[in-house]
């Protein structure tokens, strides 16, 4: 509501009262108008933002007879309310479907995991990678990460790179 009071160029002008009160002063004259105001909006965009993945290392060996265990992390954070899902590639040196290490043609094989019980591999799907809905907070994904019992390969610094996809 807008309340207006006037009066003439020759009397002195309303006073504050005469608007509140929707009266005019001598000569002049008073009302008040109703308005709809304009639409107030925004749009928060379902955003979400990856923050690190750390690296995986497994340090030096002299022999691959028992597992090597390591552990790195993925940090995220996405908008509440928007839905995302996480997967992890076979890497740069895939052998049916087998993670590898490379190092002058030599490999040594390994695999990454959700879980620190070694069950739920990470995948490049949907359903093999790891899903959920944004709560507007940084989100830490540990990757386990297992190298198998093997013959130990040529000496060597081993590496493979993975890629993360964040999907949202």
């Amino acid at each position: 509501v807008v309340r207006y009071s006037y009066g003439s160029q020759l009397l002195p002008a309303p006073s504050a009262e005469n608007c509140r009160d929707g009266t005019g002063p001598l000569f002049g004259g008073a009302g008040l108008s109703n308005f709809t105001f304009g639409t107030v909006q925004a749009r928060a965009a379902d955003t979400c933002v990856l923050d690190m993945a750390s690296d995986l290392d497994f340090g030096s060996t002299s022999h691959l007879n028992s597992p090597l265990d390591q552990v790195s992390e993925i940090r995220m954070r996405c908008a509440t309310e928007t839905p995302w899902s996480i997967t992890l590639d076979d890497g740069i040196n895939p052998d049916n479907g087998q993670r590898r290490m490379a190092s002058n043609g030599s490999y040594i094989t390994y695999e990454l995991y959700k879980d620190p019980m070694l069950s739920m591999p990470w995948g490049n799907t949907r359903e093999t990678g790891t899903s959920e809905e944004g709560v507007n907070l940084d989100v830490a994904l540990p990757v386990y990460g297992r190298v198998f019992p093997q013959a130990m390969p040529l000496p060597g610094n081993y590496n493979d790179t993975v890629t993360v996809t964040l999907t949202y």
